[in-house]
């Protein structure tokens, strides 16, 4: 299933609404194709590439015409750089993780202000974040939320749903690993009388 498919969308509301009920837990699940803006890695490595060709044509025994220099040289350039745009797995493969990674913690910690995730009286909104080009999955849980889980069940919960970023056609794996954190969710954080859904469960944030 398509993470953006309108199908998708639907029973990703209703998982949210089923793990809500086992526990005082307020979800919310954010799901983006990218977090960070990767044209200037694209282009260092066609530049690169580019380079590489034209000191090929200068330096190589063989005699090239000038307008093959000129024009090979602006091709050693352009074909990569569409190629990356129409293949991003190559260019991830190039950006450093650290960087990556880092660029999904920023969207996530700015969605998660945004969005008023920490509003929640008890201080148990967590904001389930994913984005789809980096494969990385990032959890930002409110004082309430982040305390009341041991660091291990956290750690759990993440790599369970990492697993699930394979493409962006995955979206059953991650909405059956989002089910399975429900008895985690209800075991720390029992739900209790009168409780009440804080927060949408079909948030749509755009910074």
């Amino acid at each position: 299933m398509d993470f953006f498919a309108k199908e998708f969308k639907e029973v990703l509301v209703k998982t949210v609404g089923e793990l809500e009920s086992d526990s005082q837990i307020e979800v919310v699940v954010v799901i983006k194709a990218i977090s960070g803006n990767y044209e200037d890695f694209a282009f260092k490595y066609s530049l690169m590439v580019s380079l590489i060709a034209f000191t090929l044509f200068m330096f190589l025994p063989t005699e090239f015409g000038t307008y093959l220099i000129y024009t090979g040289t602006i091709f050693a350039f352009i074909i990569p750089f569409l190629f990356f745009g129409f293949f991003p797995p190559a260019l991830r493969k190039l950006i450093p993780e650290k960087i990556r990674k880092r660029n999904v913690e920023i969207m996530g910690r700015a969605l998660f202000q945004k969005a008023g995730i920490w509003q929640t009286q008890e201080r148990i909104g967590v904001l389930i974040y994913g984005s789809i080009f980096e494969k990385e999955i990032r959890i930002v849980a409110d004082r309430g939320a982040e305390n009341s889980l041991p660091l291990a069940e956290w750690s759990r919960i993440n790599e369970s749903l990492q697993k699930t970023l394979i493409n962006k056609y995955s979206g059953n794996l991650f909405l059956a690993a989002l089910e399975n954190c429900s008895e985690i969710f209800a075991r720390y954080l029992p739900i209790k009388e009168n409780d009440f859904n804080e927060l949408p469960d079909n948030l749509e944030i755009e910074l």
